[in-house]
This record gives C-alpha cells, sequence and structure tokens, in this order.
C-alpha cells in the first residue's frame, strides 16, 4: 500500500483535555478528527468518553472481528498532566475473549503511551476498518500517517517496537505479538517490555485489522488549571509513600550473579508513578534460549515459576525459567492471567482426575522448559491443541470436550478467570462478607473487574488484620483500625467490619 499522511487541525483545549478524538478508518485511508467538549463533563475518564462513543454509534453489537468494531485507545482525564498515578490508559472494543457474547469491555496499560498520545493532542483515538494488508499508524502532534508494516508482520511484540524505534525516533509504540496475527481471543495489546493491556483479547482486534502497531510522538504540555497546586500535590504524593514500596533486592542480584549474571531493580510501571514497584531485571541468562532476557515481572507472571505455594503449581523452573517464559510471553503477546489462573489450574485439574495426560503428543512435563516453550508457542501459533487453547479456557473447554465441568471452577464469568470473587478465589484469598462487594462487580461488568476488585477487596485483605502476618516489622491492625478507616474513607463503620455481614458491603 501507499503511505497516507494528513494534517489535522487543533481545537480549544480545556484544562486536562485536548478537546481532540482521532479517528482513522483502515478501510478506506480515511484520517480525521472530532471535538470531544461536547461530551464533557457527562462523560468523564477514558472509559466515559469510550462509552460514549460506542452507545452513541453502535445501537447494536458488532462480532469482535467486524471491521467495524471500534478499536479505542483512550488515555485518563489526567494523563499527561504530571498527576501522581495518572499515567494508565484504557484500550475499549467489543472483546472477543468475552463469552457467550463479546461485549463490549475494557482493558488497562500503562507505561508511557498514554502520556505521548495526549501530549500529541488527543484525547483518545478510535480505529475502525479492516486493511488488506498489514499497517501501523504513526502520529506526531497533528501529523497523522497510516504506513505499510510487512516487514513488521510476523515479528514478535517487542522486536516490532525495536524495529520501529529505528526508523522513527522518539515515539511510543502499542504493538501486538503473533497472537494478535492469529486472532487468539487471548492475545494482548504490548508497549515497552512489560506494559500489557492483558484482558479481552485486544490483540486479535488490532490483528484482525491487519494493524501491527501504533506509534505517537507528542510535543506540547497537557493544560492544568493550577499547575503549581499539582506540582505541590505530587511531591506530598510523593512523599507520602516513599517508602511503601521499599523491597531489599540484594540477595536477588547475589542470586543473579552467581547464576550467570543479571541485575533487578524496582521501576515505576506508569508515567507520574512515585512509589516504583515493578521488578525489573534486566540481561539474564536463558535457561531454554541461548540469550539474555531484559524486561519486568508484574501482577502474576511469578506464578510463571510454580515453586509449590499452592497445590496446582507445584512444578518449580525457577527464578530465571520463569522470567524466561514471562518475556517469551509477551514476546508472542499472549494473556498470562488467562494463561496461568484459567488454563493452567483447569488442565492440572483435568490431569489429576485422570482426564488428560498430554497435548499435542507430547506429555505434560510442567517442570520442562521446553513443554512451557512449546505450550506457549503452541497457542500463539494456533497449532493443534493450541488452536483450540488459543480461545481461552472456557471455549477451549467446549472445543476439546475436556472437563467442562472442572473449567467452570476457574471462570467466573464472561469467559474471564477469577479476580478477587468468592467463587474462584484460590489465587486471592477472600473470605466472607467481603466477597460481595467483588459479586456486585462481576454481575455490573462484562469481564473480571480487577481494576475495582483491586481497590477495596485486595486492601482490606492484605492491609486488614487477616493479613498481618505478612507484615512482621509493623504492629498489628486491629478490626477497630479497619471500622474507624471506614468511617473516614466510606463514612460508614460496617463497611469494613467483618461481623456485620454484607450490611455496609454495597457502599464500596
Amino acid at each position: 500500500m501507499q503511505a497516507i499522511r494528513t494534517t489535522l487541525p487543533r481545537f480549544a483545549p480545556s484544562y486536562g483535555y485536548r478537546n481532540r478524538l482521532l479517528r482513522v478508518d483502515l478501510s478506506d485511508g480515511r484520517i480525521w478528527a472530532e471535538e470531544t467538549a461536547h461530551l464533557l463533563p457527562d462523560f468523564l475518564g477514558a472509559r466515559g468518553l469510550a462509552a460514549k462513543v460506542l452507545w452513541d454509534e453502535y445501537p447494536e453489537p458488532v462480532d469482535a472481528f467486524d471491521p467495524r468494531n471500534p478499536f479505542m485507545v483512550v488515555p485518563g482525564a489526567l494523563t499527561g498532566a504530571r498527576s501522581p498515578y495518572s499515567g494508565r490508559t484504557n484500550i475499549c472494543a467489543f472483546g472477543p475473549q468475552s463469552h457467550p457474547y463479546t461485549w463490549f469491555t475494557r482493558a488497562s496499560i500503562g507505561a508511557h503511551w498514554g502520556d505521548e498520545l495526549k501530549k500529541a493532542g488527543y484525547d483518545g483515538i478510535v480505529v475502525t476498518g479492516a486493511s488488506e494488508t498489514p499497517v501501523r499508524i504513526l502520529i506526531r502532534d497533528d501529523v497523522v500517517s497510516i504506513l505499510p508494516a510487512d516487514e513488521l508482520w510476523g515479528r514478535d511484540a517487542l522486536e516490532a517496537q525495536e524495529m520501529i524505534a529505528d526508523v522513527d525516533k522518539g515515539v511510543r509504540t502499542l504493538t501486538i505479538g503473533q497472537a494478535g496475527e492469529t486472532l487468539s481471543r487471548i492475545a494482548t495489546v504490548h508497549t515497552e517490555s512489560t506494559s500489557v493491556a492483558g484482558q479481552g483479547g485486544f490483540g486479535a482486534v488490532m490483528g484482525s485489522k491487519k494493524l501491527k502497531a501504533i506509534s505517537v510522538s507528542g510535543s506540547s504540555e497537557v493544560p492544568v488549571a493550577h499547575p503549581e497546586r499539582l506540582r505541590e500535590l505530587f511531591r506530598a504524593v510523593a512523599a507520602e509513600t516513599r517508602d511503601m514500596r521499599r523491597r531489599d533486592l540484594s540477595a536477588m542480584n547475589e542470586q543473579l550473579a552467581q547464576e550467570g549474571g543479571g541485575h533487578a531493580r524496582l521501576t515505576a510501571c506508569t508515567a507520574y508513578c512515585p512509589s516504583p514497584c515493578r521488578l525489573e531485571v534486566t540481561d539474564v541468562q536463558g535457561c531454554q534460549f541461548d540469550r539474555k532476557w531484559s524486561g519486568a515481572l508484574a501482577c502474576v507472571s511469578g506464578l510463571f515459576r510454580g515453586g509449590g505455594r499452592m497445590a496446582l503449581y507445584d512444578w518449580n523452573v525457577g527464578f530465571r525459567g520463569a522470567f524466561e517464559l514471562n518475556m517469551h510471553a509477551n514476546r508472542l503477546g499472549l494473556n498470562h492471567w488467562e494463561i496461568l489462573v484459567g488454563i493452567v489450574p483447569w488442565l492440572r485439574s483435568a490431569e489429576r482426575a485422570g482426564l488428560v495426560n498430554e497435548l499435542n503428543g507430547q506429555p505434560l512435563a510442567w517442570n520442562d522448559m521446553a513443554f512451557w516453550v512449546r505450550f506457549l508457542d503452541d497457542m500463539a501459533y494456533r497449532r493443534g491443541d493450541g488452536d483450540a487453547l488459543a480461545e481461552g479456557g472456557v471455549r477451549a473447554a467446549e472445543m476439546l470436550n475436556l472437563a467442562p465441568e472442572i473449567m467452570r471452577r476457574y471462570y467466573t464469568g464472561w469467559g474471564y478467570s477469577g479476580h478477587w470473587d468468592g467463587h474462584a478465589a484460590f489465587v486471592n484469598y477472600i473470605v466472607y462478607p467481603f466477597w460481595i462487594a467483588s459479586a456486585i462487580h462481576w454481575a455490573m461488568d462484562t469481564r473480571d473487574p480487577a481494576s475495582s476488585t483491586h481497590g477495596y477487596i485486595q486492601n482490606v485483605i492484605y492491609w486488614g488484620p487477616f493479613g498481618n502476618q505478612y507484615k512482621r516489622d509493623e504492629a498489628p491492625i486491629t478490626w477497630e483500625h479497619m471500622k474507624g478507616i471506614g468511617e473516614r474513607v466510606y463514612g460508614r463503620a460496617d463497611t469494613l467490619d467483618p461481623l456485620s455481614g454484607y450490611e455496609g458491603k454495597s457502599v464500596p
């Protein structure tokens, strides 16, 4: 295809917002901009803007792989404005992973891409249509281009970013790996080494549009009403949280040195985060691949190691093995949560029940790195049984006719495995009566409500008396403390009182 390039007009901005939504139709190569001011303040934030656009333009749902499916990338209201913890960006579309319907849903991604888009002068981007050949989108302030990407197709997610960076200096890039190209319903969207829009299968939406990457570079500041006051607040939050995530990594670095080299440190997972908590590791010698790996371990990725902490995770490939599998899955563009909290527990339980002992003619050998690499590759490239697994655990159990009743232990609803809920909480411990808040979230959402349940459920369990055994150097927290926090944060003590039953739990 021939490159298409357009220079877009700017509209009068408002505080926090650029008053410009970028629209791209890959079917006919159109690029245009629309104002967003008329949507504010009724539809604040990334999810608000995306849902309003969808509500107005899609009176009936479309299939996830229909070219009409709008692939939306929308930063938050304060993204790009140097507000603490504000760097998140939402990706929204009709989600391939959702089941039994491909509901309109969302995922969140960090790092610096959303920050850069706001600095380029956009409140979001909506991509519709589909190209006949691989393409990428390049945004440099007002100049937006659709470029051929044949040389990127077939490359993994990180390699594609590196190739783009060699050609277009200074850009931030969203990419998909091979799983997105093969339309795996558990395909992810990546930026940098480890920031991932995991749930939803949005990598497959990009793949269905033949859209390999979206790159952006911006040069203007996001306007705020009181910039000096915002800076004061940022410094105050940073001072308050400076020690919250401190961790001694000397033992880990000594172990890495003994095992062939590498270095671990804590970094921020997103722009303007004042309390780095992500474990970033560089130059770690691989176990299965003859190469060194650099990247980060985040969220559930540590479960690749196994280690016996829970019965279904009784293998142990060590830290280096886990880090290598984490990075290999990232490069392929596969959803770690779906694999490690959905597919693997289902397969392991079916294995223990005597219902399965091999995949693609290979024995299930969870302590074998070669088995794990084949397992991930088969999903990404849709080889043999991997073709069914690429559809996600719920659909795979149906397609393979393999232990659907066991599968349901690990999948709470809508095609997603349990995340801080009372039904499938074998990874995240949760007790009565607090799980009612997550049950309400599950009933109201179209995917696992991680962003909502992390804010209340996780903190009740971890920071409250249940978690005292993990905080040995701190004074124990009592339920009287918790009730006081409930009074201050939610306006009533019974929100954090375990003896009050469900009364008050609907408030959070």
